[in-house]
């Protein structure tokens, strides 16, 4: 029976779930725990957690960067819509502040039942209709970077909860087949990142995983990484045509002046670049990255730039690298303290012994390379902030037993 008192672990449980799936959704169930939040009391305890727990103060971090970076902004109008989006990292401390770990477990198998149910469509969708037909239908893991960034942790993380040695019982039989499902579907997905995503993620597995030595883990990495993408490319119609971009691009496009997809990310990184070193301590500010681009190359060149990339928001440059991003914006303070963030979240990761965390934050980096993913992607940016809790919470619950069992 369910209990009054623990409804909001459910709902942080069936959040879990939605986060994958639709972004409305997300925000519903998050307002009802909201909701029990405020009701529930207890506001000094909740607060202080959120305010001394230190992975909730990496989020906080976040958040208070964008915040301060209206203080020398000169469009606030622009800087709030900025600001705003990023307080997806104010939820994390407040689940951090009242959920119970022991639904810890319970909150990632709800997310792992949404990747299989949708991981499956996905196959469907590609069987039976044409790529480019399947790729306009509602499965979020046939067309966008960040699924493919998500598929790749999935694998990580279900490869992490194999006991290999007892391959036969049935959970260990399903997770192995439902990792084989992940690398098919992350093979048919648009997203190109995802799947170099994956070659960090058979490393991470090697080491903390399989317990190579550094050397043996880049032999073994390397030799399947070989075999896996070869077979990849003869199996799968999309990995092909995107493999054949990408070469065509990099002998055609890239340093003649032309734009294509690879292209316009080595162009938007130099003009990020040149913006971060125009104020190079604190940056253009939360909301001024679009009067800036402006400035540099004139109002007709940046809307050039802006249709032939496809930057997407028109209230912020993205030059598609959260560090170039940070830098940017924030100068080189900011980007000292993204990456303490991301650091020490790995260094919470190791503290706690959790592969996952350690297999989420290297997908998420991985990501950052090549997308502004932690600042504009709003589904990413609540599985990153939502799942690197949950699994946080899950290891400190996995300790806590472990010790009670010693």
């Amino acid at each position: 029976m369910v209990k009054i008192d623990n409804i909001h672990n459910y709902f942080i449980i069936a959040l879990l779930f939605a986060i994958t799936i639709s972004t409305a959704a997300t925000y519903i169930v998050f307002f009802f725990i909201l909701i029990f939040w405020m009701i529930g009391g207890d506001y000094r305890k909740k607060l202080h957690v959120m305010v001394t727990d230190k992975l909730s103060i990496t989020f906080l971090a976040l958040f208070a960067i964008h915040l301060l970076g209206l203080l020398w902004t000169q469009n606030i109008d622009e800087g709030i819509k900025i600001a705003s989006k990023q307080k997806i990292y104010l939820m994390a401390p407040l689940i951090i502040s009242f959920f119970d770990k022991k639904y810890a477990k319970y909150a990632i198998w709800s997310f792992l039942c949404a990747m299989f149910v949708s991981e499956i469509y996905s196959l469907y969708l590609y069987l039976n209709f044409d790529i480019h037909t399947s790729a306009s239908f509602p499965s979020p893991f046939m067309h966008h970077m960040h699924y493919s960034l998500i598929l790749a942790f999935v694998f990580g993380y279900l490869i992490s909860e194999i006991d290999f040695k007892n391959l036969m019982n049935k959970k260990n039989l399903f997770y192995l087949f439902f990792a084989l499902l992940t690398i098919i579907v992350l093979f048919i997905n648009k997203g190109r990142i995802g799947q170099v995503a994956l070659i960090v993620v058979l490393f991470v597995l090697a080491v903390g995983k399989f317990r190579l030595s550094f050397i043996k883990s880049l032999a073994v990495v390397t030799i399947s990484s070989i075999i896996l993408f070869f077979s990849a490319y003869h199996m799968s119609e999309q990995f092909k045509q995107r493999v054949d971009n990408a070469s065509y691009e990099f002998k055609e496009i890239v340093g003649t002046g032309k734009r294509s997809s690879i292209a316009c990310r080595f162009e938007m990184w130099k003009y990020a670049t040149q913006l971060g070193e125009k104020n190079i301590l604190v940056g253009v500010g939360t909301g001024d990255s679009i009067r800036e681009m402006t400035h540099l190359l004139g109002k007709e060149g940046f809307w050039k730039m802006f249709n032939d990339c496809g930057l997407g928001l028109k209230y912020q440059f993205n030059p598609h690298n959260n560090f170039l991003l940070f830098f940017m914006e924030f100068g080189l303070l900011g980007l000292l303290l993204f990456l303490w963030v991301v650091i020490y979240q790995f260094v919470i990761a190791f503290r706690v012994n959790s592969l996952a965390m350690v297999l989420l934050l290297s997908v998420t980096i991985t990501g950052m390379m090549t997308t502004s993913l932690i600042s504009m992607h709003l589904k990413y940016m609540f599985f990153y902030a939502f799942m690197t809790t949950v699994l946080y919470f899950d290891a400190l619950d996995k300790n806590k037993r472990a010790s009670k069992n010693s």
